[in-house]
Formats: structure tokens, sequence, C-alpha cells
């Protein structure tokens, strides 16, 4: 059976939503302090700068495409381990990590602190297994001849 592609951008829009509001809350009320501190270090008129319009939409852009690709995986391997939330999890943890793997090329190479980067990995855990359960509430597959 074909993934249904309009569930996917669906659920990972939905989902790209949630992540949003909860890397809004991590990132910036929780552990802002943490990402100014680390900023500072590496370039503090950085630092200083207020996030630009185009940097913001970036970062929801970058949201949504991130859970739509997780949306995706669950799709991918929802024939295998069944629909249902178990299989969202799976999916949200593969995403996870490769996204962490990104994440810790900056940390080996010193643009990332070691507690900045546990905590982010901690927040983003949390932030992409409740975003791909939603997007994965949405998607369903289409029915069999259509």
């Amino acid at each position: 059976m074909a993934i249904n592609t309009s569930k996917v951008i669906l659920g990972g829009v939905v989902g790209g939503i949630v992540a949003n509001v909860i890397d809004f809350v991590g990132n910036s009320l929780i552990l802002g302090g943490m990402h100014q501190a680390d900023m500072a270090k590496l370039n503090p008129a950085l630092a200083a700068a207020k996030p630009s319009g185009g940097q913001i939409a970036g970062f929801v852009i970058f949201d949504i495409v991130y859970i739509m690709a997780a949306v995706w995986i669950y799709a991918a391997i929802r024939p295998r381990f069944g629909p249902g939330p178990k299989t969202a999890v799976y999916a949200a943890l593969a995403s996870w990590f490769v996204g962490g793997s990104v994440a810790g090329f900056f940390w080996m190479i010193g643009i990332f602190g070691t507690h900045l980067f546990f905590a982010t990995g901690a927040v983003e855990l949390v932030n992409t297994i409740v975003s791909t359960l939603v997007g994965a509430w949405i998607y369903t597959e289409e029915a069999a001849g259509a």
C-alpha cells in the first residue's frame, strides 16, 4: 500500500506547529539562558541580536519539515509495526537520533557546550515524541483500491 502523502503533509504541518510551541517554550523560556551563554562564548555580537523575522520563519519551517519527515517514517514503518502510538514513538526516536547526530557534530567541534547539548537533546526528545504522536494521529492510510 502506498503512503498517503497528503496525510503525511497534514500530519507534518499540525505536528510541526506543536513542535514550534514546544521549541519556543523549551529553547527560549527554559534553556534560553544556556543558549545565550554558549552563543556569547562563540560570538558576542550574535548573542546580543534578537532573531529576525526570516530566522523565525526558518525555525517554523524547519520544525514542520522535521516532523513531516518523522510522520513519513511512521507511515513507512507502520505496515511492519502496526498503526498506533508505539510505532509513532519508534518513528520519533529514529528522527531524533538522526537530528541528534547532526547536533553531535557541532558539540564535538566545540560549538555547543556539553551541558547545552544534553539539555537540548532531552527537550528535543520530548518534543519529537509528542509532535510525532500528534502527526501520526492524523495520518491514515488510503482506502484499498483508492
